[in-house]
């Protein structure tokens, strides 16, 4: 029952990870706005530019749960096969 639990918040973490990367790409896609324009991380100049910056101006925030819940995922799944 625990592994099954921690395989699921590992799973919807995992899933809000990748509607938070796609809502960043649909974001920078869609503007349409006048570029290059100032931001806290320099000057954006084209989409990727304002893409890579949505995304990794938080990555301090979330890189150590990313990666906790990637090995508790792969660790549950193994737990919950074994069993």
């Amino acid at each position: 029952m625990g592994w099954k639990f921690v395989r699921g918040i590992s799973s919807i973490f995992l899933a809000f990870f990748a509607g938070f990367v796609l809502f960043e790409l649909y974001k920078a896609l869609s503007y349409s706005g006048t570029y290059p324009y100032p931001s806290i991380a320099g000057e954006i100049t084209n989409w990727w530019d304002r893409f890579t910056v949505g995304v990794l101006i938080f990555w301090p925030f979330y890189i150590v749960p990313l990666v906790a819940a990637v090995v508790l995922l792969i660790i549950s799944c193994i737990k919950i096969r074994k069993q």
